[in-house]
């Protein structure tokens, strides 16, 4: 199988719902931007921007919490120091 999927890194979650059996999610990424103050002075600002939309069946939203689970579970174990 030949993998041609975007990968993208998504900071947020914008919206999400459900409806005739599609669950609907919609993921922001922080962009960011340069902005000139009206003394000239340029900074950097963030906005989110929706970069990815999601839609699956329950089975998949049932395997993809199962899979969130088992990563946060061992990603937030205290470390043990002996």
């Amino acid at each position: 199988m030949e993998n041609k999927a975007e990968v993208t890194f998504v900071t947020g979650l914008a919206t999400w719902g459900f409806l005739n059996g599609v669950i609907n999610v919609s993921f922001t990424t922080a962009q960011f931007l340069p902005e000139v103050d009206d003394d000239g002075t340029t900074k950097v600002v963030t906005a989110d921007i929706i970069s990815a939309n999601l839609r699956f069946d329950l089975n998949v939203a049932q395997l993809l919490r199962d899979a969130l689970d088992k990563i946060i579970e061992e990603q937030t174990k205290p470390k043990v120091t002996n």
